[in-house]
């Protein structure tokens, strides 16, 4: 009943919506469920010190990959959504950021492995590999052109069956005693993959594209915009990571295995709003030049049912977490448990944090988005320092989402240019945005 009613509340367009993001949905969900399954069998084998290496290496480069991805996701779906229709230009805007990613790929490779060297030359030999990462990571650009068309089908078609041979090739290494370098590499092995599957998925569809086609005047105007981008989704994503690193650093490995095992559980519906998201964020576009009313009953109807969604994952994780850890985890990791109750809420910040954030791309704004992920940044830092030597990984937890709601939520209610968006998710609390 309780997914009609949301249903219901958010309006044909928000259904149109879902409905083109739904194959995303599908890759996602195929990729949950089976991750989950792997993930676990994978947590069981290596325990929690080993398995918190792994968390950890993933964390550290993901601090990388997100500044090499510059900032341009949002801004090149929006321009090529301003030139739908113009092939020449769609490839021109693609392969311009390509380029900028690839460049950019180069320079974070080295940063990535001088940093091992200076602080963490005890694991440098796995930041290495999985450092080579970096380099696959510009093919995401090509799936863009895929969102702004909202036709994510081939795209989630590719990477399902990438995802499902390596789960499997997983299973088998679990089955032959691997260790811990092994998933390194296959960190590694599943970024080439996805890769490689995006980028002929993009030439079987739209052809085959030139670096002569690359427009320095568009990328200059790209990387003024995106600057303040990059640094909001790197502090955002530092301050999604960092509790990981702290954590190996003041509690040891044992703590970021502990607090990997609820985090991912609790991140591993993320994926909904950011599909559903990307899907609408072209209606969104379209919607402004019909005034200001039917714009902000979207974006409300849209938030209504990401709300919707997360009261439901609430309820799960607290009806269930108690007997689903120590079942399917073990004994070793019952200390996730409470550690789950306070990280699931950062679900609920995440869909806040998606819809304003197109929000602020299409109104210009992105220096807000700036502003509110460094205000997360600095409190997750400072409260992890004070929290994770006294409470451990329930400490990180308590940290990461008090610094989700300030960054996206207190932030919006109280900075007067925010004003209207956080209103609208304090209604969007009681379903009635």
């Amino acid at each position: 009943m309780f997914h009609k009613y949301v249903l219901s509340r958010v309006g044909s367009n928000t259904r149109k919506i879902l409905g083109n993001s739904s194959w995303m949905l599908f890759e996602q969900i195929s990729r949950m469920l089976l991750g989950l399954f792997v993930g676990v069998l994978i947590a069981r084998h290596l325990g929690p010190m080993e398995f918190g290496n792994l968390s950890f290496l993933q964390a550290y480069i993901s601090l990388f990959s997100i500044i090499s991805a510059l900032g341009l996701n949002r801004i090149v779906v929006r321009e090529l959504v301003n030139v739908s229709g113009d092939a020449e230009k769609e490839k021109e805007i693609i392969i311009t950021a390509f380029c900028m990613r690839v460049s950019a790929a180069v320079v974070l490779f080295v940063v990535c492995v001088a940093v091992g060297v200076i602080f963490n030359q005890s694991r440098m030999d796995y930041i290495f590999i999985i450092s080579f990462s970096l380099f696959f990571t510009p093919f995401e650009t090509f799936e863009l052109l895929f969102q702004a068309r909202t036709n994510s089908r081939p795209v989630a078609c590719a990477r399902s069956i990438v995802f499902f041979g390596s789960a499997v090739l997983k299973m088998i290494l679990l089955f032959l005693g691997a260790g811990l370098q092994v998933f390194v590499v296959m960190c590694l092995v599943d970024v080439i993959l996805s890769a490689v599957a995006v980028k002929i998925t993009y030439k079987m569809k739209w052809g085959a594209l030139y670096f002569n086609q690359f427009n320095f005047k568009a990328a200059k105007n790209m990387l003024t915009e995106s600057w303040s981008e990059i640094i909001a989704a790197f502090s955002g994503m530092l301050f999604m990571r960092i509790d990981q690193i702290m954590l190996a650093n003041l509690a040891g490995p044992d703590a970021v295995g502990v607090f990997s095992a609820a985090s991912k559980i609790s991140e591993m519906w993320y994926f909904v709003p950011v599909a559903i998201v990307a899907s609408a964020f072209p209606t969104i576009v379209a919607s402004r030049e019909h005034g200001d009313a039917l714009y902000w009953k979207r974006l409300g109807r849209l938030m209504n049912a990401l709300v919707g969604l997360s009261y439901v994952v609430l309820i799960i994780t607290f009806s269930s977490a108690a007997y689903f850890i120590p079942l399917v985890y073990g004994a070793d990791y019952v200390e996730s448990v409470p550690v789950l109750y306070i990280h699931i809420w950062c679900g609920l910040m995440v869909c806040f944090a998606q819809v304003s954030g197109a929000w602020l791309v299409n109104e210009k704004k992105i220096r807000l988005n700036l502003f509110r992920n460094v205000l997360g940044a600095v409190i997750n830092l400072v409260l992890n320092f004070a929290l994770i030597p006294v409470y451990g990984p329930v400490g990180a937890a308590i940290a990461t989402m008090l610094s989700f709601m300030f960054a996206y939520f207190i932030f919006d209610l109280f900075y007067p240019p925010m004003k209207k968006m956080g209103l609208l998710k304090l209604r969007s609390l009681l379903l009635a945005a």
